[in-house]
């Protein structure tokens, strides 16, 4: 708590303050904003999270990557807000629940969701209690299910982010969790943009019957938003690999399977999907717990992605058997071979081009261990296949210099927000490369696509 105690406004903020008891009136309020503001800044200023120049962030010695891991992350949760808008949540979550068996109970969330798109937001929020939501789904739903629905996307005003006092225990943060926050008889939406994300968790965790078959449902969207912005692409497509290039390879895998292929005259874009998030314990700057997140995530993406290259490469094509038991061949020719890893949920800053380009170099020249040699285990083991591709003699005499401009990891946001730009596979392509040559070190991608669609129109 803040105490009232007048202060001139030019003395430093104190910690000392927040022990004494208080009750806020009018001013109290206004010396609880001016305390945690000037201390925040104090705080975060102390972090150093922030990067002054571009050439900063682009020229980091090698031997630095865990604290750029560190401070990434950590920046990502004091700085960066996961902002989607609600109708492009509800198309998502529609489109999921098309490609499941879900829809008869996730019918009420659609349609929550579809008045909250429709409604006029005064002062940034939406207040509504129980008998308005009634009215507005026009009784296509008993009272009993409206209250289940309610109470399964609301938190109680009393819980929320309850116990969250230290800035680095993020782990306490449950805000994004739902979208409504529960007032006594009264619910608000406080942001459109900032808790719409609580609309498929909330669903996630109570109305979807089979977990394990998400990141399926999410390929099937992509396949139509594909189709929607006439690109065309190979969509789970398996080949085989034979005994001596497995032996190469040091892998047991007697098949792998593409995501996404998408030709175009110059290149071959490779997509894997992926669904792991970022833990919240990661999250609050726990650098084991970073690194096996990103090893489950865009590092398992991107080796695959290389693995897919290094076969093409090796053998100037693939032969490919897709879902319906048809077979294709994509042939390489002199085309460039693009990786792009795209996960289901935003990772911040981590998709950064110039952190991945780092991070790969780390992963290929440095060695990581711990006190407890076990728990970098799910690491290690990612980081020896990865090496295995691109330690090949093919590989190196393509990639002498580096992997850079070759690579990309989106989060599935940004990937449509890409996609939806497009009316062809030409121009897919254009608005890929643009994404893989331009950066500006912000580490927010939401600025960078805003810029960069600026620039292309």
């Amino acid at each position: 708590m803040v105490s009232q105690s007048a202060r001139p406004v030019n003395q430093p903020p104190s910690f000392a303050n927040f022990s004494k008891p208080c009750t806020l009136n009018p001013k109290g309020i206004f010396q609880l904003y001016f305390e945690v503001k000037e201390l925040s800044k104090l705080y975060f200023g102390v972090l150093e999270l922030q990067v002054l120049t571009t050439f900063a962030a682009v020229y980091r010695p090698i031997e630095e990557w865990i604290d750029e891991l560190v401070e990434n992350v950590t920046y990502d949760q004091h700085f960066a807000i996961e902002q989607i808008p609600c109708e492009e949540m509800l198309e998502l979550l529609n489109g999921i629940v098309n490609h499941s068996s879900d829809s008869m109970r996730s019918a009420i969330y659609l349609s929550i969701m579809e008045w909250v798109c429709k409604s006029k937001i005064k002062l940034n929020s939406l207040n509504f209690d129980r008998q308005e939501i009634c009215k507005a789904l026009r009784n296509r739903f008993s009272s009993q299910e409206v209250d289940e629905a309610l109470s399964e996307l609301s938190t109680d005003a009393c819980d929320l982010n309850c116990g969250y006092l230290d800035p680095m225990d993020v782990t306490k943060r449950n805000y994004f969790k739902k979208p409504f926050v529960r007032n006594g008889g009264d619910y608000i939406l406080l942001s459109k943009y900032y808790f719409a994300k609580g609309f498929y968790l909330s669903w996630l965790e109570n109305r979807c019957a089979d977990k394990a078959k998400v990141g399926g449902a999410f390929e099937d969207v992509l396949v139509d938003l594909f189709n929607d912005h006439q690109v065309e692409f190979i969509h789970s497509a398996e080949y085989e690999i034979p005994v001596n290039v497995r032996r190469e390879l040091s892998c047991t895998s007697e098949k792998e399977e593409c995501d996404f292929i998408i030709q175009s005259d110059d290149s071959v874009y490779f997509i894997e999907l992926k669904k792991k998030e970022i833990t919240a314990k990661a999250m609050s700057g726990a650098a084991v717990d970073a690194l096996i997140d990103m090893s489950r995530s865009a590092l398992h993406g991107l080796t695959q992605a290389f693995t897919h290259e290094y076969c093409i490469r090796r053998w100037g094509k693939l032969d490919l058997v897709l879902k319906d038991g048809t077979q294709q061949t994509v042939t390489l020719g002199n085309r460039k071979v693009i990786k792009i890893h795209v996960s289901l949920f935003d990772h911040y800053g981590l998709h950064d081009g110039v952190f991945l380009q780092h991070f790969l170099r780390s992963v290929l020249h440095c060695e990581f261990s711990t006190g407890n040699s076990d728990d970098l285990q799910a690491f290690i083991k990612q980081q020896k296949k990865f090496r295995d591709v691109a330690n090949t003699e093919l590989m190196r005499g393509v990639y002498k210099r580096g992997f850079l401009l070759t690579f990309a990891s989106f989060s599935l946001l940004h990937f449509l927000r890409v996609l939806k730009r497009t009316s062809s596979t030409e121009q897919f392509c254009r608005e890929i490369a643009m994404t893989l040559t331009a950066t500006s070190s912000t580490r927010d991608w939401y600025q960078e696509d805003a810029l960069l669609n600026i620039i292309n129109s």
